[in-house]
């Protein structure tokens, strides 16, 4: 009873026997409305992006609010203790400034203030108060900021390794997957076996018990009447008849004059696209239309090129768009529908409708057997569901043959099934598949590396993999050295191509993008700094071999632009991590004190705040 008082009459007990204050900071205090405005606000801009309640409390949304307002008390404070802040005329000149709050005639509108701090949650006074401490608050961050200063030597040392540039030249190694390998001695597979031990290691797998209430399974029991299939047949006749179509070339001038010397020559038998390209200027890409139907042209045109004959064309009509010309290459006849040719359909897409609601109506009934007492496979038969038993699936949905089992319930069914404990059942849970499952765990088979009988055959075909590689590996390798030497590419005895191919100057971080070489022979590019010299890396199925074959170093006198900006950031970059360190030596000076009770209270039941 005290609790309700306390919370549903917050307004009326102030601080109240548990007080209102949920964090303070030094003299200043951080009370529950703040809390909850600042988390509706945030949820609101969550919401926008599809985020609801229950996906921000799991991305630490509630913990990250707290936080924030914290690192302002502790700002708060400091400036309160340096006797920083902000006048009524400041303020006012800052809101009557601010583009947010101004009207159609581009002046403050006292109308659109009032609605935008109504929307934002927030009253002029609490407004004008977090403003005020906003002012004085960035005074005492400019005190920090504005002494940073970027040494010349960190902005050229940073500039210089980022713009650094490079050019190479390429070949590659392809990894023949039929290359000829020997057969692995029992030595060889009994240590690859053992360096390889997550390899064969077989997964968790679970027996399962459950109850499938998904549309899918409820539609395989459900048999649509005949004349209810014609009637939904008859609804639907239009969106299953196919209309005409015609192929079509089009010919389009601005002058009816250009349009009746090309109709004149298209009459003496000359060719249509030669006639488009000679008068309209048109591509043969360009006239042709392909298959349209009447819905596809503009409506005063449609007549006229639907009442064409085959192979015939139009005389000149004017359009939206100037004169028109049109050929009618060929035409396929609407298709009238008919029942047979889409009685399937009709009936998986009924049998479904029927399904859903019969899902929904199943699984109250099932959820009321289950809270009575009845085991899953008394409340199925009692419901008319049978009971399905997978003896061994593990988290990906295989069996204990690494085959896919088809036909499982929607997510979160495997899920499910690897956060219940063995020998015990799950609540009714909805599925993303329109439907419902209820699953007991009958059976835990832990994961254990197989020995090397069990998967000879596997690790045998992996040895061999592998020793393909080595020779790709050991190929490329040959060719890198032989490159480092001055040969040319077609000089390399089994090298491929008869020449490098050429890749222009790229950076560290335009490097994967403009090269296309994967990071580690970028990396090893730019430590080389050596021209002439290679580089060697794997890329999938191929091995890479890079030449360097040039050094370009960045000019910042030339470059000033990318320069200016790099020594910002840096400025920008600097500057937080010590405004982080300042945050956190103010919270060890002030002091910071929360009240996690309180907060808790706050955050119960999402974003629902006792007294709101």
């Amino acid at each position: 009873m005290v609790s309700f008082a306390v919370w549903g009459m917050g307004d009326v007990f102030g601080g109240g026997f548990f007080g209102n204050t949920v964090a303070e900071v030094g003299s200043v205090k951080i009370n529950a409305n703040d809390i909850h405005n600042q988390y509706q606000r945030e949820l609101d801009r969550l919401r926008r992006m599809n985020i609801d309640s229950e996906r921000a409390r799991q991305l630490g949304v509630q913990d990250q609010v707290v936080q924030s307002l914290v690192n302002e008390a502790s700002f708060d404070a400091e400036a309160i203790d340096l006797g920083l802040t902000a006048s009524d005329a400041t303020i006012a000149t800052q809101i009557r400034a601010d583009p947010t709050f101004r009207g159609n005639l581009g002046t403050f509108d006292r109308i659109q203030y009032e609605q935008m701090l109504r929307a934002s949650g927030f009253t002029e006074e609490a407004y004008v108060a977090s403003m005020r401490r906003e002012i004085a608050r960035q005074q005492a961050l400019a005190s920090i900021a504005s002494t940073i200063q970027v040494p010349k030597s960190v902005a050229d040392t940073i500039y210089k390794w980022r713009e650094e540039a490079l050019s190479a030249a390429v070949t590659y190694v392809t990894i023949d997957p039929s290359a000829s390998v020997p057969e692995p001695t029992n030595t060889q597979l009994a240590t690859y076996h053992k360096e390889n031990e997550a390899e064969f290691t077989a997964p968790e797998r679970r027996a399962v018990t459950y109850l499938d209430l998904s549309a899918k399974e409820f539609a395989k029991q459900i048999t649509i009447p005949e004349d209810e299939l014609v009637v939904a047949f008859e609804d639907r006749r239009q969106e299953f008849t196919v209309p005409e179509k015609r192929k079509v070339l089009q010919m389009v001038v601005s002058e009816k004059a250009d349009a009746e010397k090309a109709a004149v020559r298209l009459a003496g038998g000359d060719d249509f696209a030669v006639v488009a390209k000679e008068i309209a200027d048109q591509t043969a890409e360009s006239i042709d239309l392909g298959e349209i139907t009447r819905e596809d042209i503009p409506e005063e045109l449609a007549p006229a090129v639907f009442e064409l004959a085959s192979n015939s064309i139009s005389s000149p009509i004017q359009g939206p768009f100037g004169w028109h010309i049109f050929k009618v290459e060929s035409i396929t006849p609407l298709k009238e529908a008919k029942l047979e040719d889409v009685r399937e359909q009709l009936v998986s897409e009924l049998s479904h409708e029927k399904a859903v609601d019969k899902v929904f109506t199943t699984a109250n009934k099932l959820e009321d057997a289950i809270g009575s007492g009845a085991t899953i496979e008394v409340a199925g038969r009692n419901v008319g569901l049978t009971v399905k038993k997978i003896d061994a699936v593990d988290a990906g949905g295989r069996n204990s043959e690494n085959l896919a089992i088809e036909g499982l319930p929607g997510a979160p069914f495997l899920e499910t099934v690897f956060t219940t404990n063995s020998g015990e059942a799950s609540t009714l849970v909805e599925a993303q598949d329109s439907g419902f499952f209820i699953l007991r765990v009958t059976g835990v088979t832990p994961s254990r590396v197989q020995s090397l009988t069990e998967v000879r055959k596997q690790a045998t075909a992996a040895w061999k993999s592998d020793e393909r590689i080595k020779l790709a590996e050991a190929k490329a390798k040959k060719v890198a050295d032989q490159l480092k030497l001055g040969q040319s590419l077609k000089e390399i005895p089994g090298a491929e191509g008869e020449a490098l191919t050429p890749i222009a100057f790229f950076t560290r971080q335009t490097g994967p993008a403009r090269s296309k070489l994967p990071f580690d022979v970028i990396n090893q590019l730019f430590e080389i700094k050596k021209v002439g010299d290679v580089a060697v890396g794997r890329d999938g199925v191929r091995f890479v071999i890079a030449k360097l074959t040039a050094i370009k170093a960045p000019e910042a006198a030339k470059d000033f632009d990318t320069y200016r900006g790099l020594a910002q950031n840096l400025r920008t970059m600097i500057g937080s991590d010590i405004l982080q360190q300042y945050n956190i030596a103010l919270r060890a000076s002030h002091g910071v004190s929360i009240n996690n009770a309180l907060l808790e209270q706050i955050f119960a039941g999402d974003n629902r705040y006792p007294g709101h």
